[in-house]
């Protein structure tokens, strides 16, 4: 098996909680004993002017600072991966998949909203696109959404697709995840983008460019294949379930007899009562030590709630209840294997092993594998 993130678009000013999904990667893959691998979205960042070698160096720095060192790194740079997109899109061209139409689509002056006609009113309104006195305008460049007519690739979606994902945890995202599968099944997907003149693709002697969200949306089928392995498990943020859907459906389409599951991390907000500002990444890592961070962010690990808010006080709760507790760090568990993930990993679960080190009473074994995950920076 194999542990993945879905990919993630690292920016300098990114919240912090682009930090919780690896975290939980990395959750899962010490417990499983699997590696890991972290993703990255790069391509999009070309049209905001940064360069992506910086920042991918810079996001790799960050994940160490929460004790993530041992992984796989991968982003749509990867070599050979644009060869094999085009490949895929290549064969699905001949086979019908992925067609030329001309097709009414709303758009914005900058390129954030563009999107086919028959799926416009299926966006939430908030999201990309707001009504502002009788007008339908972006919410990030403030132009009016208007319809125009133009050529542009779709990739036929219009079929039984049969849902993809064989486990999800926790349980309650699987009604919704399924939901967002029914609906994608009935409608085209939009390959083409008009602004994000990037990675081309040539379709009846015209030029067409790629949606970069579409370029990674294969990487799933290229990992299995790369690390040779029939299971992933991912972990993503409950922020972008209809991303993962469709990188999921769209992988199952390349390589069926992938096994795919999911693991669904709560949106964690950081508020305290001395700073009001949204923290990002730079603020959150340097709020503590490696090992600080990781109580911090396991603490937040509610996973009956869909948002969690965690206030920056705890951080001297934490820093005064851990202690290198060498006898605790080298034990060895003998029931490790009969333990599932939820019983060790859990918001109430850190609480209770903080309240023991604290008090300096004796762990259990779950404490103890527990104690010993969010301690590794410290060996």
């Amino acid at each position: 098996m194999l542990v993945s993130t879905l990919p993630i678009t690292p920016k300098y000013n990114s919240a912090f909680t682009t930090l919780i999904s690896p975290f939980v990667a990395c959750i899962a893959s010490d417990f499983y004993n699997c590696p890991l691998v972290i993703a990255n979205n790069l391509i999009g960042l070309r049209f905001s002017n940064n360069n992506p070698t910086e920042i991918s160096s810079w996001y790799k720095k960050s994940l160490k600072s929460i004790g993530i060192k041992n992984f796989y790194y991968w982003s749509e740079l990867d070599q050979g991966y644009l060869g094999y997109v085009y490949e895929n899109m290549n064969l699905w061209y001949e086979q019908g998949v992925i067609r030329n139409e001309l097709r009414k689509v709303f758009c914005c002056p900058c390129g954030i909203v563009e999107i086919l006609d028959e799926d416009f009113l299926n966006y939430e309104k908030g999201k990309l696109y707001s009504l502002v006195n009788g007008s339908i305008v972006c919410n990030s460049c403030g132009g009016r959404v208007l319809p125009r007519c133009e050529e542009v690739l779709i990739l036929n979606q219009k079929r039984e697709l049969i849902f993809p994902v064989h486990n999800c945890f926790p349980g309650n995202f699987l009604s919704e995840l399924k939901v967002i599968h029914n609906k994608l099944a009935k409608h085209n997907i939009l390959v083409s983008r008009s602004k994000q003149k990037n990675s081309f693709f040539w379709a009846s002697q015209k030029k067409f460019f790629i949606d970069t969200d579409f370029i990674w949306s294969l990487y799933l089928a290229y990992l299995s294949d790369k690390y040779s392995t029939n299971h992933i498990l991912i972990s993503a943020s409950s922020r972008v379930l209809a991303p993962l859907i469709r990188s999921v459906c769209l992988s199952y389409f390349l390589r069926p007899n992938l096994k795919i599951d999911c693991i669904i991390s709560p949106i964690v907000n950081i508020t305290s009562s001395k700073n009001t500002k949204k923290i990002n990444i730079n603020d959150f890592i340097n709020l503590g030590t490696a090992t600080e961070l990781r109580f911090f962010l396991e603490s937040g690990l509610h996973w009956k709630s869909k948002e969690v808010s965690l206030d920056t006080s705890v951080l001297y709760w934490i820093k005064h209840s851990i202690k290198p507790e060498i006898n605790y760090l080298k034990k060895e568990v003998i029931n490790k294997d009969s333990f599932i993930l939820k019983d060790i990993h859990n918001g109430s679960s850190t609480r209770n092993l903080l309240a023991k080190l604290r008090k300096k009473r004796s762990m259990d074994e779950k404490e103890i594998l527990l104690y010993q995950f969010l301690c590794q920076p410290m060996l």
